[in-house]
């Protein structure tokens, strides 16, 4: 685990800095810092931390001893670490949050490609049986993707916008690109031109986000 964000929020919360929590420093205020750095992330291991804040392990037992101490009389302290305790989830939520937009990807489409991929997904799913677990895992992804390429298609029926688009996971995208490149070769008739052209161009956005 990474602690310099946690560090960090600690000293702008007591008004020093990262490097002055790992200072040798003994001011009352960096010393306080420490010691509810050391108590909030006490779970994770003293020898861990005391590396981290460059202290011996024994200090770090007592920085989170003495720290445990102060917050069952001092109402300022603990309102502190009420505070920091929620802006980590703040910050631990955002970061989830970002790896999640990084994980998925929008392919945007118009209503006439968006009913063509799924004419031909739709075809080939009822084509193409898997024969196999991995193909058969593949299968029930590239369904799913297509049950909401279909209620894309009925909700877009009561609405007035030219344009949709798909978000796909980082499964789903890598998925239906392994899928059907398996099953391309099924479709190359020329009633399916446009639709196989439309699914190349999919194919061809996964490739630029996931190569």
């Amino acid at each position: 685990m990474n602690f310099d964000p946690i560090i960090a929020l600690v000293a702008d919360e007591y008004g020093v800095t990262v490097q002055d929590i790992k200072s040798p420093s003994r001011k009352r205020q960096i010393s306080e810092a420490r010691q509810m750095t050391c108590y909030i992330l006490r779970h994770e291991g003293c020898v861990k931390l005391s590396r981290a804040l460059n202290r011996h392990h024994t200090t770090v037992v007592m920085a989170i001893q003495v720290m445990e101490d102060l917050l069952s009389y001092d109402r300022k302290i603990a309102n502190r670490y009420k505070n920091l305790m929620i802006d980590i989830e703040n910050q631990q939520f955002i970061q989830l949050k970002k790896k999640k937009i990084e994980d998925e990807m929008t392919v945007k489409l118009n209503i006439n490609q968006l009913e063509g991929v799924t004419l031909l997904v739709t075809a080939a799913l009822n084509a193409y049986k898997p024969d196999n677990l991995g193909e058969s895992l593949l299968y029930e992804i590239v369904d799913k993707v297509n049950d909401r390429l279909k209620a894309k298609i009925k909700k877009r029926q009561f609405e007035n916008r030219v344009g949709t688009s798909i978000t796909l996971s980082s499964i789903e995208a890598k998925a239906f690109h392994c899928w059907y490149n398996q099953i391309v070769t099924i479709f190359q008739e020329d009633s399916y031109r446009y639709e196989r052209t439309v699914a190349n161009a999919i194919l061809n956005q996964i490739d630029k986000v996931y190569a």
